[in-house]
C-alpha cells in the first residue's frame, strides 16, 4: 500500500521535473524578415497585372501576411472636389497590383513609395517598397475634319483657296501634304500646299480655275505629327464669272497678205469663242492708215475701195477688239506684213523640136537627122549642142539652127577605132571649152581631143575601161560602176554621178580621182561626205559658189553638197509622185537632167511626169515649165505640150532656153520661155 504512493509520488515528480526542463529550453520565434525594394511599371499596366511579388523571408518558416501600411495615392476629380485614391494592393503571397480600376500615369507621377508590413501572426518587419513609373509614347493622331472651300474662277494664278484647320491633342507641329491617289481628279496639277494654307498653282496655266470646264474639286490631305496621320476630304467648289471671250492667239499676231488682195476678199478670220455662250460683237481700232474693216464673224477685209502696196507700205497695223454681251472684251494687236506681187506678165512657154525624127543615124537638117536613144546634152557658148547619142556609140553635134552633124564615133555595125565609146551617156563642157564623156558600160571618163583625121579623138582619162569598181586613184587607177551625168566647175574639175556605186566622184584637171559623198551602198541620209546616202544619183550641175546640186533619182528627191561635203535635201519628199510647191515638200518623181540659170534657179527633168520642171530659189517652189504629165510629142504651149521619157537638159544663161533631149521621141526639144 505504502509502494503505490510512493510509485505514483515518483511519477508526479517525473512529470513535473520534465515539465520544468521544458520551460527552461523551448525555442523563441524571431520576426519576418523583409527588405525595401524596387520595382518599375510600365504606366499602361492593367489592374489585372502584376506589379511585382514582395519578397520575404521568416526563420522559422511561418505562414506569412502582407499589409500595406502607407499606399500611394492619385488625385480624381469628384464633381468640384478632388478626392485621394490609393493605387496598389497586395495578396498574402506578397503580389502586388493596381486595385481595380486605378492606373498609373507617368506625366503625373513616376515614382511611388508603399510601405508594406510582413508579420508571422506574432511578430512582424516594415519595408518600404518603391515603383519606378516607365513612360509609354502616348502620341494620339492628328485631327482634321472635311472641309469646304468655295471660290470664283477668275482668282489669278497662286492666289490663296483658304486654310485648312487641323490639330493635334499632343501639340505637335504638324505637316499637310496631298494623300495618295489624287492623280485622276486634277488636285495635283491645280493645286498646291504651302503649309496649311491650300492655293492655286502659279507656274503655268493648270492653276487656272474654270468653271465651265470643271466646276468642283475633290481630293484628300492629310495632316501628320512626324508618327501619326489623319487624312480628311477636302472640297473646292468654284463659282461662275463671265468669262472674257478670246481670240485663242495671244496678245498679238501677224499675217500676211499678198498686196493685190481684193477688197472682197478676207485677210483673215478671227474666230473668238466665249466659255459662257455670249453674243459676241467684233470691232477694229487703232487702224492709222483707214484700210481695214472687220464683219461678224472676225472676218478682216480691205475696206471698200481700199488696196494694198508693197512699193508704198510694207506692213500695216491695228487692233481687232471682240465683246461679250456682258461688256467683257479682249484685244488683239494685228500685223499685216504685204508681200510683193510681181507685177510682170506671165512667161509665155513654147515647146518645138530643134531635131530628129524617129530612130536611125543620119545627120542633117531638123526632121531629116535621126538619133538612137540620145541621153546627154551639153551646151556650148556659142550655143551649138554636143548630144550623147546612147545607142548609135556616137557623139553628135547640133547647131542652133537644127543642123545635125555626127561628131565622134561611127554608124552602127562598125567596130573600128578606139575613139569608139561603148555607151555614151553624160557630157559636159567646161569652161575651158574641153569636153567629156561619161561611158556607161565601159565604167570610164573620156575627154574630147584635137580632131585626128578629120574627127575628133576620145581618150580615156579615168576609169578602167570595162571595169566597174568604187576605186579613188589617178587616172585608169580609179575605177566607176555606171558613170552617167557629169558637172564641171570654174576651175576645172569634173563631177561624176557614179550611178551603181551611189556616190558622187570628183576628178581635178590631172585625172585624180577622189570620193566626195555617198557611202556606196544604196540609202537616204543627210550628212557629210561618205556619211550621206544616195540611190542612184543620174545627174549634177555645180554653181559659182562651188554647191553641188545632184539628182537622187532612186530617192526621188534633189540634194545638195556643200563645198564642206555637207549634204542636205533640197527637194521631194521621197514620194514618187510628182507634184508643185513648197520644195521639201512636193513631189520629185525620179528627177534624171538638171542645169541652173546664171540666178541659181534649177531646171531638172521629172521622169515620172514626163515634164520639165524648175525650183525657184527666190521662194523654194517647184513649178512645171512643160509637159503635161503623161507621154506624148506634142508641141505647142508648156501646159499642152508633152514628151516621151525625157532624160537630159541645158539651160542658157539668162533661162529663156531649154534644151530637152527628149529620148522616147529620139529628138532633141527646145523650149523657149518669154
Amino acid at each position: 500500500m505504502n509502494k503505490r504512493i510512493i510509485r505514483s509520488i515518483a511519477v508526479l515528480s517525473l512529470v513535473v521535473t520534465l515539465a520544468c526542463e521544458s520551460d527552461d529550453t523551448g525555442p523563441k520565434n524571431s520576426a519576418p524578415n523583409i527588405d525595401n525594394q524596387n520595382f518599375s511599371a510600365s504606366e499602361d499596366i492593367s489592374d489585372t497585372d502584376l506589379v511585382g511579388k514582395v519578397v520575404a523571408t521568416d526563420a522559422e518558416d511561418d505562414a506569412l501576411t502582407f499589409e500595406i501600411t502607407q499606399n500611394s495615392y492619385n488625385a480624381v476629380s469628384a464633381g468640384q472636389n478632388t478626392v485621394q485614391t490609393k493605387l496598389f494592393e497586395i495578396n498574402d503571397k506578397g503580389e502586388l497590383s493596381l486595385i481595380s480600376g486605378r492606373a498609373l500615369d507617368y506625366e503625373n507621377k513616376t515614382t511611388h513609395t508603399l510601405a508594406v508590413k510582413v508579420s508571422d501572426g506574432e511578430l512582424s518587419n516594415t519595408a518600404d517598397i518603391t515603383i519606378n513609373v516607365v513612360d509609354v509614347d502616348e502620341n494620339e493622331s492628328p485631327v482634321i475634319a472635311d472641309q469646304t472651300f468655295t471660290v470664283a474662277e477668275n482668282i489669278p494664278l497662286g492666289s490663296s483657296i483658304g486654310d485648312i484647320v487641323a490639330s493635334d491633342p499632343d501639340g505637335d507641329n504638324l505637316t499637310y501634304f496631298f494623300s495618295s491617289g489624287q492623280q485622276s481628279n486634277g488636285a495635283l496639277s491645280t493645286f498646291k500646299l504651302e503649309n496649311n494654307t491650300l492655293k492655286t498653282i502659279s507656274t503655268n496655266s493648270q492653276g487656272e480655275l474654270n468653271y465651265e470646264q470643271k466646276n468642283q474639286y475633290i481630293f484628300d490631305v492629310t495632316a501628320g505629327d512626324g508618327q501619326l496621320s489623319t487624312r480628311a476630304t477636302i472640297t473646292v467648289n468654284i463659282t461662275d464669272e463671265n468669262d472674257a471671250p478670246t481670240f485663242g492667239k495671244g496678245s498679238s499676231i501677224a499675217i500676211s497678205a499678198p498686196e493685190d488682195t481684193g477688197d472682197t476678199e478676207d485677210l483673215e478670220t478671227f474666230t473668238a469663242t466665249d466659255e459662257d455662250g455670249d453674243a459676241l460683237t467684233y470691232s477694229l481700232k487703232n487702224d492709222t492708215d483707214n484700210l481695214f474693216e472687220i464683219k461678224d464673224g472676225g472676218r478682216v477685209e480691205l475696206q471698200t475701195g481700199k488696196s494694198l502696196d508693197y512699193e508704198t507700205k510694207t506692213s500695216h497695223t491695228f487692233t481687232a477688239v471682240v465683246t461679250d454681251s456682258e461688256g467683257a472684251s479682249e484685244e488683239l494687236e494685228v500685223t499685216v506684213n504685204v508681200t510683193d506681187v510681181d507685177d510682170t506678165p506671165a512667161a509665155t512657154v513654147t515647146v518645138s523640136k530643134l531635131a530628129g525624127s524617129g530612130v536611125g543615124f543620119e545627120d542633117g537638117a531638123g526632121n531629116i537627122a535621126k538619133f538612137n536613144y540620145p541621153y546627154g546634152i551639153a551646151l556650148q557658148n556659142n550655143g551649138n549642142l554636143f548630144i550623147t547619142d546612147n545607142a548609135n556609140r556616137s557623139i553628135r553635134y547640133v547647131y542652133s539652127d537644127g543642123r545635125t552633124v555626127s561628131w565622134s564615133g561611127e554608124q552602127p555595125g562598125s567596130s573600128s577605132g578606139s575613139d569608139i565609146p561603148g555607151s555614151p551617156y553624160g557630157i559636159v563642157t567646161t569652161t575651158n571649152n574641153i569636153d567629156y564623156v561619161s561611158d556607161l558600160t565601159n565604167h570610164v571618163i573620156y575627154k574630147i581631143q584635137a580632131r585626128k583625121s578629120g574627127k575628133p579623138v576620145l581618150t580615156i582619162v579615168a576609169g578602167s575601161k570595162l571595169k566597174d569598181g568604187n576605186d579613188d586613184g589617178t587616172g585608169t587607177a580609179a575605177k566607176f560602176n555606171q558613170p552617167r551625168g557629169l558637172a564641171a566647175d570654174n576651175s576645172g574639175n569634173i563631177y561624176i554621178a557614179d550611178y551603181l556605186n551611189h556616190s558622187i566622184r570628183k576628178m581635178t584637171p590631172s585625172g585624180i580621182v577622189t570620193t566626195i559623198a555617198g557611202s556606196g551602198s544604196a540609202g537616204f541620209a543627210d550628212g557629210n561626205g561618205t556619211s550621206a546616202s544616195f540611190n542612184s544619183p543620174a545627174f549634177l550641175v555645180v554653181d559659182n559658189n562651188g554647191n553641188i546640186y545632184v539628182t537622187d533619182s532612186g530617192n526621188h528627191r534633189i540634194r545638195k553638197i556643200a563645198p564642206n561635203g555637207d549634204v542636205t535635201t533640197v527637194a521631194g519628199t521621197g514620194s514618187s509622185t510628182s507634184s508643185n510647191g513648197p520644195a521639201t515638200s512636193s513631189g520629185v518623181s525620179t528627177p534624171l537632167g538638171i542645169d541652173m540659170d546664171n540666178n541659181g534657179n534649177i531646171y531638172f527633168i521629172d521622169l515620172g511626169s514626163h515634164s520639165v520642171k524648175k525650183l525657184d530659189v527666190a521662194n523654194n517652189t517647184i513649178s512645171t515649165i512643160a509637159g503635161t504629165g503623161s507621154t506624148g510629142a506634142q508641141n505647142g504651149n508648156g501646159a499642152s505640150a508633152s514628151f516621151n521619157y525625157p532624160t537630159d537638159l541645158a539651160v542658157t544663161g539668162n533661162g529663156s532656153t531649154i534644151y530637152v533631149t527628149d529620148t522616147g521621141n529620139q529628138s532633141i526639144r527646145k523650149i523657149v520661155i518669154q
